[in-house]
């Protein structure tokens, strides 16, 4: 759907995970925040690719997801806001492990 640069420090602030900090400590998270939004049955990150950042769902339903060898899906995890995904193969410099697709527009 789109990515726009910077989250409000409010918005920020609203989010359980950073409700605690100060805002000036909030400003320096602003600047390495990327909103983006999907649509329903949209790809976020597919198994395999290099990460470039890690997730944080604010709206929406993201459903985590494998392929079988014989080709089906298997549906790992479904997540609900808020929650980070996507967070350890940045942490470790490796390709995803899953894949992330959009529940619902988000």
């Amino acid at each position: 759907m789109g990515r726009n640069k910077g989250y409000d420090i409010q918005g920020l602030k609203n989010l359980p995970i950073f409700s605690s900090l100060s805002d000036e400590e909030l400003r320096e998270i602003q600047e390495h925040v990327v909103l983006e939004k999907f649509r329903k049955k949209e790809s976020i990150f597919l198994e395999g690719t290099l990460p470039e950042w890690l997730y944080l769902l604010v709206s929406g339903k993201v459903k985590i997801t494998k392929i079988s060898h014989d080709g089906k899906e298997i549906t790992l995890e479904l997540i609900s806001p808020p929650h980070i995904f996507g967070s350890f193969p940045v942490l470790k410099g490796i390709p995803y492990l899953s894949n992330a697709v959009a529940m619902e527009d988000s």
